[in-house]
């Protein structure tokens, strides 16, 4: 088990993120949001653990760029084009890059019948109708 002192980092990194995220993004008070995500960042290149460090960097870098994009409420198609730009990076930035360096488990887009539900559990506990299979009903 790990010590109080190697822990300290990572929750201080996580609070911070906590902090940050509405102060950045809905409430745009920008002075304490940098503050607070300089402190997170700070707190979180002292962390030994490197997937935590990756993958919380990672969310760092999405809040800061949800933080620089321009959130309003515009109705022309140029707003929706920038605004869509940073929330396109926000949603699938974090999967490329964590697939890029070998990071398969920490997202995975399930889609498609193959990966329903059903199909990922034990085939013998369900009937064939609940699986996703077509069942005639007619036994041999």
């Amino acid at each position: 088990m790990q010590t109080d002192e190697r822990l300290f980092p990572r929750y201080l990194s996580l609070a911070f993120f906590c902090v940050c995220t509405p102060l950045l993004i809905p409430l745009r008070l920008t002075m304490p949001g940098a503050v607070a995500w300089l402190i997170g960042v700070g707190a979180l290149v002292s962390v030994k653990n490197n997937t935590f460090r990756i993958r919380l960097g990672i969310l760092y870098i999405v809040i800061a760029g949800l933080a620089l994009s321009p959130i309003n409420t515009g109705l022309q198609t140029r707003h929706f084009i920038m605004l869509g730009i940073p929330f396109a990076g926000a949603l699938f930035g974090p999967t490329i890059i964590l697939r890029l360096i070998g990071d398969r488990g920490a997202i995975d887009w399930n889609s498609g019948p193959a990966s329903s539900h059903f199909s990922m559990c034990s085939t013998r506990r369900f009937p064939s109708r609940l699986r996703g299979g077509f069942s005639s009903g007619i036994s041999s």
